[in-house]
């Protein structure tokens, strides 16, 4: 399917659930309209082609989940409205965003985040089962949490989430991919005792990426191919994911992180993160 008909596909589709539809010509980007009082449901053109092609996938079942998360999107919206954050410590953790991510909703309450590094950034979120909702100040004043108060309960909640890694071991050179398509898959690189447990163990350089909000890659690099390798799969990992982080990888030293430019000789750029 061409770029036409996977418009033309997705916009049938909003009609017959009464949803609204814009195209943006310029960006190729077709926004999908659900509510008036919320942002619009964004999807990408070329970068779904993209993955259909790279991932051999069937476009009418890709076009069926992308209006299943509008789906679950507007059923969150509507639970949003009756949302407490009182009695749910247990399901409150950190999303990892870009730094050009918005700092407030659509409309206009500002969301609860800390700064990362000079790419990435914290946000926090309540899980709701299939999805989740980005917490703002106006839940936190309702449920007469501190801002440190709940860094604290989503830390704590992201430690409990299951840590297993895949490894892959390419030109003498480990990557570890955390992966578990529960949303959360880079907040993971705020896991410090995960960190270090993996630093101990590296016998070269142990770089972090976060491409993207649902993977955290590990790579313990011990020759410069590993460089060149992990460079190439988190562009391809940013190019995929539904909600880019960035495509500079971090050397982790002394429980801190250095991006790197890995084309600019493999040296850190100037700046840290935490």
């Amino acid at each position: 399917m061409n770029s036409k008909e996977i418009r033309q596909a997705l916009e049938q589709r909003g009609r017959e659930r009464g949803w609204k539809t814009r195209w943006d010509r310029e960006k190729e980007k077709l926004e999908i309209h659900f509510d008036e009082g919320h942002a619009p449901f964004v999807v990408s053109v070329p970068r779904l082609i993209s993955r259909i092609k790279q991932e051999r996938l069937d476009p009418q079942k890709v076009m069926d989940d992308i209006v299943r998360q509008i789906e679950i999107v507007v059923e969150a919206a509507k639970q949003r409205e009756t949302l407490s954050l009182s009695g749910r410590d247990r399901h409150v953790y950190p999303v990892m965003r870009s730094t050009s991510f918005p700092l407030e909703t659509s409309d206009g309450k500002a969301l609860v985040y800390d700064e990362h590094t000079a790419e990435s950034r914290i946000y926090y979120a309540l899980d709701l089962g299939q999805s989740y909702t980005l917490i703002d100040q106006e839940l936190l004043v309702r449920a007469n949490w501190s801002h440190q108060e709940l860094r604290e309960k989503a830390l704590f909640n992201l430690r409990g989430l299951q840590q297993e890694a895949k490894l892959d071991e390419v030109a003498g050179n480990r990557f570890y991919f955390i992966s578990p398509g529960d949303g959360y898959g880079a907040s993971r690189i705020l896991n410090q005792s995960l960190l270090q447990t993996y630093r101990q163990q590296a016998k070269g350089d142990f770089c972090l990426a976060i491409p993207h909000q649902d993977v955290l890659v590990m790579a313990d690099i011990c020759n410069d191919d590993g460089y060149d390798i992990l460079q190439q799969l988190t562009l391809s990992f940013y190019r995929q994911g539904d909600m880019p982080i960035t495509m500079l990888p971090f050397q982790y030293k002394d429980g801190e992180l250095e991006p790197i430019f890995i084309l600019a000789r493999r040296k850190p750029v100037n700046g840290k993160g935490k």
